[in-house]
Order: structure tokens, then sequence, then C-alpha cells
């Protein structure tokens, strides 16, 4: 459960909130559980590490084939065998992308130029954790490089592309790093990437200040919840597929009724 008495929002829950506002309900109260989709991000999320390194060397294929069984290696030690069948699963998959991931590349490094896709792959941190009291938000960027003087957020996807653009929900959470970033190297943070790691593709966006609104809104909604108070949500086909179905069904209590009028 997170911590009620900091109130740290994460970044991961107001992402969440705007796909729907009683998962990141539920998702506060329950501990975490490991699935197979968190294990495949991981290890796909290894070879975004390693590609600037692999597309230097004369052997991108087995440099990432490399880096693939590294990462496995780590997920393993990291969880135990009682995953194997998962990191087998994702490990397969990832062997399966490398051709699809060094092709999108090099177009990347061709459109982009050598110099910004160097610094787009370049970072200057990694898996910074980050909170801020000030914001009461917390998060977990993937990268944080430096483009042309400029600081900038790096989400790293292991979803398909869109046609066009980022998602929504990777938009807000660009928005969310921007201003944790801000605060804690005190310069504006105004670009933000994602690198749909799948295809070698990298998408930059410009962090809009709907975007930041959207992010402070969720928070506070969020810090309502924290006490216990459940949210209203919206129902879709995409209910029937989730953990906590049964209990989104049930009622909001009458106590909680009381609060919003």
């Amino acid at each position: 459960m997170q911590n009620n008495a900091n109130k740290y929002v994460r970044v991961s829950d107001i992402a969440t909130y705007y796909f729907c506002s009683k998962l990141t309900y539920f998702n506060l109260r329950h501990v975490h559980e490991l699935h197979a989709p968190e294990i495949r991000a991981d290890i796909l999320k290894a070879l975004y590490a390693s590609l600037f390194d692999a597309l230097a060397s004369g052997f991108p294929e087995n440099s990432l084939e490399t880096a693939v069984r590294v990462a496995c290696d780590d997920e393993l030690v990291i969880y135990g065998q009682q995953i194997s069948e998962m990191v087998e699963t994702a490990r397969a998959e990832a062997v399966g992308l490398i051709p699809a991931i060094i092709a999108g590349s090099l177009k990347e490094k061709q459109r982009l130029g050598d110099q910004r896709f160097m610094q787009l792959l370049s970072p200057m941190s990694a898996s910074e954790s980050i909170f801020s009291d000030h914001l009461h938000i917390s998060g977990h960027i993937d990268s944080i490089v430096r483009v042309s003087g400029e600081l900038m957020p790096v989400v790293i996807s292991a979803s398909t592309p869109p046609p066009h653009g980022i998602y929504g929900r990777e938009r807000v959470k660009l928005a969310a790093y921007s201003l944790l970033l801000a605060e804690k190297y005190g310069e504006p943070v105004t670009y933000g990437a994602v690198e749909y790691i799948t295809a070698g593709q990298l998408r930059e966006i410009i962090i809009r200040s709907d975007d930041k609104r959207k992010v402070l809104y969720a928070r506070n909604r969020i810090m309502e919840m924290l006490p216990g108070k459940m949210p209203g949500s919206r129902r879709g086909e995409w209910c029937k597929r989730c953990t906590y179905n049964d209990s989104c069904t049930v009622k909001v209590s009458f106590l909680d009724s009381l609060f919003k009028k």
C-alpha cells in the first residue's frame, strides 16, 4: 500500500487515473503482485540500455542477444526460479524483435542525425527514483537525458507505438516527470520522449501546460482516495479482464456518499 503518512502520489497511479480512477483506488490498497507483462517490460527495457553500444558495434544482433540473456538472468536472480516460465516467454519474444529494433533504430539515427540520436540514447541518469515534498509526487524515471543543453525525461515503452505521436498515459507521465525534474534541477523541462523499444522508434513531444494541469488534478483526486474515498468510474468492455472487476461493482459506502454531497 502507498505510504499514507508521506502522501506521495506515484506517477504510475496518476497515469492509471486517466485510464480508470477506480483501478488507481484499488492499486493503492493491494500488495503489488508480479505479472508477466512486468517481466516482459523489464527485459525489453534492458535492450534500450544496450542499444547505442550495440549499434556502434560490428555485430548489433549478437550484442542485443547478449543483453537479453543478461536481462533474463537478472530477473531470475531478483525474483527467483518460480518466474522462469514467464522469463522464457519474454526472452523468446525479445530475441524475435531484435531485427525490427535494429532496423527501426537505424532509421531513427538517420532521421535525427548522429549527435541528437546519441544524446537521446545516452542517459545522464537511468532508472532514477525522484520525489517532491512540495508536489507530493514520486516517480521512477526510465532515463534522463540532456539534448541540445536541455533536460529531457524519457519513458521506455514496451507497447506497440501508435500511428502518430504518443499515448495519453505516456504524455501524462512525461508531464509529471517534467515537474519533478524542474524542481530538482532548477531549470525548465519543456520536452520529453518515448522510446517504443519493440519498434526502435523515438517519439519526442513538447510538454504542454494542459498536461501539467492534468497531473496536478489527478494528484489531488488521488490524495482524496488515500484516507478511503472511493471514486466513481465508467464501465467498459475492458472491465471484464480487470482483476478488481467484482470489487468494483460494490456500491460506495453511505458515509462516502455523504462526503460527496
